[in-house]
């Protein structure tokens, strides 16, 4: 029998019980509680058939983002980076992950220069830059700074984005 969502008969390849424990999830990541974020997302888990099907919920782009982000926010880099890579237009989920595309692409960049690969770090960088090029003016502190990156405004080589 499939697991089941948290606290009730639904099978987590239900779309509400998937949504709850993404829900759960999302609101334990902003009170800075990475286990149960995890823990939620775990529960939000689909089988890889079901990922496949043509729906926001089983895409799992929210939840491929969230554990993304909960594992950077962890300082479990090298972890978070499959996710945020898996982050990008294919054939499936295309409409779904456009959303995360390029916050995706600035945290991979981020990564990498965590972990002291330069040249990676400047390819992303210059692939969130052409993607959020024209992006909202609340957004655009996020490009000026990738920018500044990409100028070598960095006061040293070791320099990582805050």
């Amino acid at each position: 029998m499939p697991r089941t969502a948290r606290g009730g008969s639904h099978t987590r390849e239900i779309p509400a019980a998937q949504m709850a424990s993404t829900l759960e999830a999302l609101g334990a990541w902003k009170r800075n509680q990475p286990r149960r974020a995890l823990a939620a997302l775990d529960a939000a888990l689909v089988d890889l058939l079901l990922s496949l099907r043509d729906s926001p919920l089983h895409s799992q782009a929210l939840n491929r983002y969230v554990r993304g982000e909960v594992l950077y926010g962890e300082g479990r880099y090298e972890e978070a980076l499959p996710w945020f890579e898996s982050l990008h237009p294919g054939v499936v989920d295309d409409l779904f992950v456009w959303p995360y595309v390029a916050p995706a692409q600035l945290r991979i960049a981020e990564i990498h220069a965590r972990l002291g690969d330069r040249l990676e770090a400047e390819e992303h960088y210059r692939r969130f830059r052409e993607l959020w090029r024209d992006c909202d003016s609340e957004l655009r502190p996020m490009v000026e700074q990738a920018e500044r990156w990409l100028g070598g405004l960095m006061t040293s080589a070791g320099a990582t984005p805050d």
